[in-house]
């Protein structure tokens, strides 16, 4: 049907057209005196039906064409009205305010029959315009700054977004301008509550050191006594007694200790104490301890440092012998049988010292290793039932191996045992 009625559209064009020449044709005849016959007039009236033809699909194709820019200027104008963004556009030599969309409207308080027409500098901002960013912005450049613009309410903190773009061969500015009021009041709440956060880590931090040294005291006071005591004619329960409260004192000790390392690394008040020192006596050193817990445990402890012998190190002594306690008490702690062994090897690239500690332990499960250094976590929650602890120890080698400079590597498998390497560059003897 619609095929039909574009087919009879074109006969009015097409009649017109041949009549129109056809009487042309015969005026013309009878002016000039020549006889009228019906067969004259057949071609004089196809080619005027033949240009009533083209006039008619020229004029289809104009309509079209107008139709799809009609189209296409309502389409861009929902969408420059609907746009969340202000936009702007400004003749780039005279500075007059050619345009400007609805949220622009409302952003600045103007209509557009107020602003447009007049200088931008008049109502959109205060700027003088030679110092004003947007109207000296160079050719082909884009400019996105972060400002504030004085409505006729209040001052609004915008992001403005700017470019020279050439339209009918005339320079135009585009001016987008989106209010982030709410950004800003989101990252100010955010800024506060991280200042309350970090006040109330410092506070916790103090409180931490502070019930440490409190606890430790006391603490020193009941192991102190305890030896005093086992030292006395005693029964052999009683001895049992008083070595088991030793023992817990002991531990609860280490505890705090742990927990006072924590809040001081936290606190970000430790100083490296860097000097020289024999690093084969401080591995031996540090291996005394945990071989006699190992083999209270009835484990078998290996121990090859000597080719570390009477080699000196520059660092930190006392972060070091921290690293090897809680790598060591951790390799002993959660290994039910089997060994523990301490060993050191050289490589060559990068140059470092790689001291090994390694266990026959329970392991840990390759989707957790990625946790194991954050403070109080465990890779299993059981194993706060079954293996004494705070979870602090890999937390405190972390911070220990950051300030030092140094790394650590993992090596796991569970059920199968755990190696950890401790890498001491050798840039640094």
């Amino acid at each position: 049907m619609n095929a039909l009625y574009a087919f009879l559209s074109y006969i009015p064009s097409v009649v017109l057209g041949g009549c129109l020449l056809a009487f042309m044709s015969a005026v013309q005849k009878m002016y000039m005196h020549y006889p009228l016959y019906p067969a004259s007039f057949i071609l004089p009236f196809t080619a005027g039906a033949i240009a009533g033809l083209l006039y008619h699909l020229r004029w289809k194709l104009e309509q079209k064409h107008h139709t799809k820019v009609k189209q296409y200027n309502k389409r861009l104008e929902t969408i420059l009205e609907t746009v969340q963004s202000g936009i702007i556009i400004i003749d780039a030599n005279t500075q007059i305010i050619e345009s400007i969309n609805s949220t622009a409207q409302q952003l600045y308080g103007y209509s557009d029959t107020e602003v447009v027409g007049k200088k931008c500098y008049d109502y959109l901002c205060d700027i003088n315009p030679m110092n004003c960013p947007v109207l000296n912005l160079d050719n082909d450049l884009y400019m996105i700054d972060k400002t504030e613009i004085k409505t006729q309410k209040a001052s609004i903190p915008v992001l403005r977004k700017a470019k020279n773009v050439s339209i009918d061969n005339d320079m135009h500015i585009i001016v987008n301008v989106t209010d982030i009021s709410q950004i800003v009041e989101s990252e100010e709440k955010l800024q506060e509550a991280n200042q309350r956060v970090q006040i109330a880590d410092r506070l916790k931090t103090e409180f931490l050191t502070n019930v440490g040294h409190e606890i430790r005291t006391p603490l020193n006071a009941v192991i102190g006594i305890s030896d005093l005591l086992m030292t006395q004619d005693l029964s052999d329960e009683t001895i049992k007694d008083v070595q088991l409260i030793k023992n817990s004192g002991k531990s609860l000790l280490k505890t705090m200790e742990s927990i006072m390392d924590y809040a001081m690394l936290k606190s970000g008040n430790y100083e490296l104490n860097c000097h020289t020192f024999d690093l084969y006596e401080t591995l031996y050193f540090v291996s005394e301890v945990y071989s006699e817990k190992a083999a209270t445990k009835g484990l078998k402890y290996h121990i090859d440092v000597e080719n570390c012998n009477d080699m000196q190190y520059v660092g930190d002594q006392s972060a070091l012998n921290k690293v090897l306690s809680n790598v060591l008490d951790n390799a002993v702690k959660f290994t039910p049988s089997g060994s523990v062994t301490l060993k050191t090897s050289f490589i060559k690239d990068p140059s470092a010292i790689d001291i090994q500690i390694s266990d026959t332990g329970i392991g840990i499960p390759e989707e957790k290793q990625g946790f194991i250094y954050d403070a109080f976590y465990q890779a299993d929650g059981s194993m706060s039932r079954n293996f004494e602890g705070t979870g602090m120890g890999l937390a405190l080698v972390d911070f220990y191996i950051q300030k030092m400079g140094i790394s650590i590597e993992l090596e796991s498998l569970v059920d199968k045992g755990t190696t950890f390497h401790i890498l001491l560059p050798l840039e640094s003897t």
